[in-house]
């Protein structure tokens, strides 16, 4: 019997969660996969219709990308609802963040590949990737890009915000300290690193991106600020 040389069983586990839905609905939308959803034994998450279903004792991921973390105040400081923002440093350092929707179609365009390579692009298949860290992003973007999405989403000005500034490395500090104080905020607060100077955040310009290889689109950081946005909404 021929082998393939494609991925066709894919086992996805918290199918019905935030990101998990994303990647599989990615992967079905192919038709090239047969998907089996592992998600909460007690979830009521409706799963995607063509997945076979699988219910499991899981744990919870954290919520760390865009749309999530935008939303927490405590994250990229910035408060939609109070109107306060707290640049870390200057505000100038970017950082690398993907979107739920980026997450889902990266995953599910990685999976499609080739295990080995077919044609002249001998990168564009999974051998090559073995055992290798890979990235994707959705925009590679400093806090006062944010907030000028921020700005444009909610139709309001700089000069209504309240604006102040932090060290980051205070910020991060402060972030072990509540982890080591017990409180779970302090996950959030530690997102600060990602913002020092030496561009650990930045890992499209320091480690470079499948963007290409996965024909990735380019994304409206807007439309995620929007949806950030709506997501404070709904929690207040």
């Amino acid at each position: 019997m021929a082998t393939s040389n494609y991925i066709t069983n894919v086992a996805i586990v918290g199918a019905g969660g935030n990101c998990g839905s994303f990647i599989t609905k990615a992967l079905l939308k192919t038709g090239k996969h047969k998907i089996t959803a592992i998600t909460w034994i007690d979830s009521q998450n409706k799963l995607p219709a063509g997945s076979t279903i699988r219910k499991w004792l899981l744990a919870k991921p954290p919520r760390s990308l865009y749309e999530y973390a935008l939303a927490k105040p405590a994250n990229f400081g910035i408060d939609f609802t109070n109107r306060t923002v707290t640049l870390f440093d200057d505000g100038e350092t970017k950082i690398s963040t993907s979107t739920l929707p980026q997450v889902g179609r990266a995953v599910s365009a990685l999976l499609s590949l080739p295990i080995k390579p077919e044609g002249a692009d001998k990168e564009a298949c999974l051998e090559s990737l073995k055992n290798k860290v890979v990235y994707v992003n959705s925009f590679t973007v400093s806090q006062k890009d944010i907030l000028e999405s921020a700005l444009r989403v909610t139709s309001t000005k700089a000069v209504e915000q309240t604006i102040e500034k932090e060290p980051v490395k205070e910020r991060y500090s402060s972030g072990i300290k509540e982890i080591q104080e017990g409180k779970p905020l302090g996950f959030a607060t530690m997102t600060a690193r990602v913002f020092y100077p030496d561009g650990c955040g930045d890992f499209e310009h320091n480690k470079g991106t499948l963007n290409n290889l996965l024909n990735l689109p380019k994304e409206d950081i807007d439309v995620a600020t929007k949806i950030a946005n709506d997501r404070s909404k709904a929690s207040n």
